[in-house]
This record gives structure tokens, sequence and C-alpha cells, in this order.
């Protein structure tokens, strides 16, 4: 590496001033290389930072001289020019006065400058004039310029001729040239061009190679005497191929040698995310409220981007848009007291897998059906390192349509949970989920043991959906060895207090109930207490289901309106179950049934065809009422038979009665 590279990463204000030493020595005859990844923002520093700064120099120096001739600062992309007179017509139309018309029109300026040049010119903007040789000293005082050349990665002629060139200009004009380039890039794109043909050429067998002074014969060869299996006989023919290649077009080594002469400084450029966030905000964002969130969060941006070593800006601008197409559609959608926190929430989490996305990373899988839940996306189990998740983020995020309806839906579900938990800052819960990790032991351990006592003692104090952080702060300080208790007497406190508490069933009835521990052992307790705490909640419901279902035959009269308004209620429940009419004493709905007048019935049928059995595949759900089905209908075609005659319009309704439960049965079947 060439002695004067920085391989220190520079702040924006130093490579600045470095650059600006550079033009004011007249003795530093040699070009600057600034080197960077592709997307790491070096043509946005190039444009926005560095050659206004320069302009301004210059200006500046005019100003103290008015004698001064000002140097103009000629930006050139290399981005496919495949000859060195494609470069000269950039830099002639750069000089121009009226460069802007040239590009855009690319016409009517023929009897200004003459045929001869114009139509080299316009051959650059797709306009095909015949071509001649253009001398560029003839219309540009080079002297007067400072050329910057970006791109050099991306050229279409051959690197190398580029770069001599570009040399041109160092040793006989005197000019200061910056070069833009992703120098990792390079040599790769010198080995892949023409590829074939030099692969083909290096098969030549008559073709004499170096030899291995050692082994007395050619080491590119070697790899072919080697006896290997099949798929390690191919990689090593390939890696000869390879060598073959790389002897007989060293355009690498020459690179190196060219590089070395001309370029007296390399910078290698990356940049700092945080004096990025306010330039690229000023020109892709038009909307206050989304800069604000953006610049609070500023400093969680830089973190995530050095955490993950990615500094590529484009991948900043990724998340911005996907930000704002989020914020576009959530905005006023959300109680205005919610808006700044859930909107925080979301644009930390777009920041963190949109690098994530970009860098080629797997999240973590989601469990059960979850919408919204916290974890470690990075293997960190502190708690600070935990960041709330949000699947239709990463449905837009990963390449799906927003869609805006289900998210709207689902953190408004995540606000009501979050409404019914801990908001007292006194209290000892809310005091420990919050910063446990910086406590001292007795402090901690003192909240945690009051915490298990309060539960045990008002199990209302403590809502369900904060059971699963009263688990994790249970199983991480007994690991830590802050406490030495039982954690399964707290598993069954809680479970004691499901069976007296009314849990409503919501998509994350025990919040926060995906935790990921250090010790694997943990981890797979933790699930197995959550999955037995939704056990009992599924029995609770269950049973308090049925009970609630066979109540409504209790006063005899009404029966039907008190089950509608009961199915009404819970509809979803009865899905969820797997069954309805099985759920039911057979005996009390039977004569509930027999006993109806008219309107009964025909509400129970109502209830029955458009409320639990209205779908087409009921086969996946309902099956286990097949059997209470049909003996049902058995038991009401033996009571029709006997009224038939004598109560013709009760008959009536038992006979569609016994219709749409053969049709039900049929669709089980």
């Amino acid at each position: 590496m060439n002695e004067n590279t920085f391989q220190k990463y520079m702040t924006d204000i130093e490579i600045v001033d470095l650059i600006k030493r550079y033009i004011e020595r007249s003795s530093y005859n040699y070009a600057v290389l600034i080197d960077g990844s592709w997307g790491c923002g070096k043509t946005f520093f190039i444009k926005e930072t560095l050659i206004p700064s320069l302009e301004k120099l210059e200006k500046e120096k005019l100003e103290k001289d008015t004698n001064y001739k000002v140097k103009k600062i000629i930006y050139i992309s290399l981005y496919g020019v495949t000859s060195k007179e494609e470069i000269t017509k950039k830099i002639i139309i750069e000089t121009l006065p009226f460069k802007n018309f040239v590009k855009s029109k690319g016409f009517g300026i023929a009897s200004y400058l003459g045929k001869t040049v114009v139509g080299g010119i316009l051959s650059t903007q797709g306009v095909s004039l015949p071509d001649n040789s253009i001398n560029l000293s003839d219309f540009v005082a080079v002297e007067s310029c400072i050329l910057v050349f970006d791109d050099l990665e991306r050229c279409g002629m051959n690197i190398n001729d580029t770069l001599g060139y570009i040399n041109e200009f160092i040793e006989h004009d005197g000019i200061k040239c910056i070069i833009i380039a992703n120098e990792k890039e390079i040599a790769t794109t010198n080995r892949v061009r023409n590829k074939e043909l030099k692969y083909l050429v290096a098969l030549n067998k008559d073709i004499e190679y170096p030899q291995d002074e050692k082994k007395n014969e050619s080491p590119v060869s070697s790899a072919f005497n080697q006896q290997t299996n099949q798929n390690t006989d191919q990689k090593s023919k390939l890696e000869c191929l390879s060598k073959k290649v790389n002897i007989l077009f060293g355009e690498d080594e020459l690179y190196n040698q060219i590089k070395e002469k001309l370029i007296g400084m390399t910078i290698n450029y990356k940049p700092e995310i945080i004096d990025v966030i306010d330039k690229v905000l000023a020109q892709n964002c038009t909307y206050e409220n989304i800069k604000n969130i953006i610049i609070e969060n500023q400093e969680f941006i830089a973190e995530k981007f050095n955490y993950y070593k990615h500094h590529n800006i484009r991948t900043l601008l990724f998340c911005f848009d996907k930000f704002i197409t989020i914020y576009d559609s959530l905005s006023g959608k959300i109680a205005a007291q919610d808006e700044k926190i859930v909107f925080n929430e979301i644009f930390k989490y777009t920041v963190a897998i949109s690098i994530k996305h970009k860098m080629g990373k797997s999240l973590p899988k989601w469990k059960g059906n979850n919408e919204i839940e916290e974890m470690s996306l990075d293997n960190i189990y502190e708690s600070q390192s935990y960041i709330k998740r949000f699947k239709f983020v990463d449905e837009f995020v990963f390449g799906a349509s927003f869609q805006k309806e289900k998210s709207i839906e689902v953190i408004k579900r995540h606000l009501e949970i979050k409404s019914r938990q801990i908001i007292d800052p006194d209290d000892p819960f809310f005091k420990l989920d919050n910063g446990w990790w910086h406590m001292e032991d007795s402090e901690a351990k003192n909240l945690i043991l009051t915490i298990n006592k309060i539960l045990k003692d008002d199990l209302k104090k403590y809502k369900v959906t904060s059971y699963s952080k009263i688990l994790y702060l249970n199983i991480v300080l007994k690991r830590l060895k802050v406490i030495d208790i039982n954690i399964d007497d707290i598993l069954q406190t809680m479970i004691n207090n499901l069976s007296s508490l009314e849990v409503e069933d919501t998509f994350n009835t025990f919040g926060w109930n995906n935790s990921s521990f250090e010790d694997k052992e943990d981890t797979d307790y933790f699930s197995k207490c959550i999955e037995m705490l939704s056990q009992e909640v599924k029995y609770n419901k269950e049973k308090n289901n049925t009970e609630g279902l066979n109540s409504v035959f209790k006063d005899g009269e009404n029966w039907a309106d008190q089950l509608n308004k009961f199915v009404n209620e819970r509809e979803n429940e009865f899905l969820n179950q797997k069954g309805f009419i099985s759920k039911m004493d057979f005996n009390k709905l039977l004569s509930a049934i027999i006993q109806s007048p008219s309107n009964d019935i025909t509400t129970f049928r109502r209830i029955i065809l458009h409320s639990i059995y209205k779908f087409s595949n009921i086969n996946e759900y309902y099956m286990a009422d097949k059997e209470p089905i049909q003996n049902l209908r058995d038991e009401i075609e033996i009571y029709y038979k006997k009224i038939k005659d004598k109560e013709k319009l009760r008959a009536h309704n038992l006979k569609y009665l016994i219709d749409n439960l053969n049709n039900i049965l049929e669709r089980l079947e």
C-alpha cells in the first residue's frame, strides 16, 4: 500500500482541509484518490461538500486578490466512457458557458464553434456528426482547472489507459486531479474484461510458464497433475486457469505500477452517518414531522450503521423512503397522544431491518400469529438491545405492497394492550422493567420480590399482558444469581390468577411473549411457561363458553334470543375452539327446540346458518359437531312426524330446521 494512504477514516471536514492543502501547494505533483465502497456517499460528498468548498476557496482568493485567476472545478463521470476522446469532449462541455443548453438540446451551436468540434461534443449527447480528433488545449485553459474524475472503476475503457490519460494532466500541465473510485472493484473489472478470450488464450499448450525451482514444474499447471476427487479437481483446474490468465494479462500488476506513479495520496472514505442525515433530509424529505422523528433518532441510526459496519448511503435513502410511505399511510389514523411514540418505534425498526435487508442478513422468525413483538435482532440479550418489531414493516421492506388497513388495525390492537399495562412510574414493575440492567443487586432483588408478592396477593394489580415480562425478569435475575427462587411457583401463581380473571383473547394475550435468552435452557423454559399459560387461558375460555352456552336454557323462555346475543359476542371463539353444538348440553338443546314456538326455531336456524356454519370449509373447524348434529336431526325428525298433522306451522319450521341440519352435515363430509 502507498505510504501516503490514509488508512484511518477521516471526517468530511478533515478531507476538505486536506484537499485544500493539496491544491494550494505547487510541490504536490500528483493526483489524490478518494477510495470507498459503492453506495457509501462518495459522489454525494464530492458534489455537496467538496466542490462547493473548493469553489468558495477560489472565490475568497479572488476577493483578496482581484488579479487572481480563478480555477474552475470540473467534475467528470467516467461511467461508461470508452475512449480518451469522450473524456476530452466531456471536459470541453463542462467549460462551455452554455453547457446546460448543450446537454439538454444538443443542437443549434454549430455556427459558434464550428462543426468539427461541435460534432464531437454532440456525439456525447446522442447526436451523430462526423467525429474528429480534438485538441483539448485549443478550447480549455487546462492550467486554470481542477479536474475531478468520478466512477473510475465503471469506466468503459481500460483502467490503465484511463490513468495514463489523467497522468498527462499531472505531468505536462501541472493540473490538480482528484480521482474517486471503489478500488476493490478495479481488479474485478480488469479481470472480467474479455474474460472468455483470456481463458481461451491461457489454455494454449504451447505457452511456457515460469518454473518452480523446487518442484521443477510450472506452479500454475501443478493442479492438473494432482490426483484428487472430481469436485476438488475441477476447483483446482479453475484456480490454475486463473493463475495463467493473471500471468499472461497482468493488468492488476500494471495498475499498481501506474497508480504508484500517479497517485500520491489515497483517502479512504467512510461517511459519518450523522453528518449526512441533515443533507439527505434536505434533498429528500419535505415533511417537518418526519424530519423531526429522524433527527431525534439520528444517534440510533448511527449506532445501527456502525454496529453492522454498513455505511451505504443508499440504504439510508431506502430506509427514509419506506418510512415516509408508512407515515403517509398511518398519519392521522392513530390517536394523537400515541402518534409520536408509535412512529418512533416504527422508524427505529425500519432502520434496523433496512440495513439487514440490504446486507442480505436474515431476520428472526416470527412465532405464532404475532404481528408485533419485542426481541433482539442482533443476538444480544441485554434489555436495552431489544427493539419492537412490526410484521407489516418486514413485509413492506422486503418487497410487498404496504397493507394500510391491516397496519392500522394491528397498531390499534397494540395500543389497546399497552393501555392496559402498568404506567405508574412508582410501581416496582415499571421501575425494574425500565432499568434493571444498571441497578445494584439489592435494589433489583427487592423490586422483583415485591412484584412476585403483589402478583400473589393482589391478582388484579398486574394485567395478564404483563405476565411475560414478569417471567422474563425472574428468569434473568435468577440466571445472574441476583435471586434464588423457584420460578415454577411464580408460574403457578399466574395460572391460579387466570382461573379467576376474565382474560380477553387478543392476538398477543401475554404481551411480549417471544423472548430470547443468552442461555438456550432459559429460552426453552420461558417458551414452555408461555405455552402453559396459553393452554390455561384456552381451557378457561372453553369452560366459560360451555357454561355460557348452557346458561341460556335456565329460564326456559327466550333461550334463542339469549343464544343469539351470546354468539354475536363470541363468534370467533367457537371457530378457534372448533366446536359449537358439541359444546352444548344435548338434552337441554333438544328439549328447548321441541318446546319452542316457531319464532325461536327460526332464530336458531338463523344462528347456525348465518353465524356459525356460514362458510364452505366448515369441515376444517367443526368436525366435532358432526355426531351431535346427526343425533339432533334424528330426534327432531321423530318429533316432527308426531306433530306434523297437528301443529302445522311449528312442523313446517321444524322441517326447514331438519333440511338445514342435513345441509350442514353434507358440508361436514
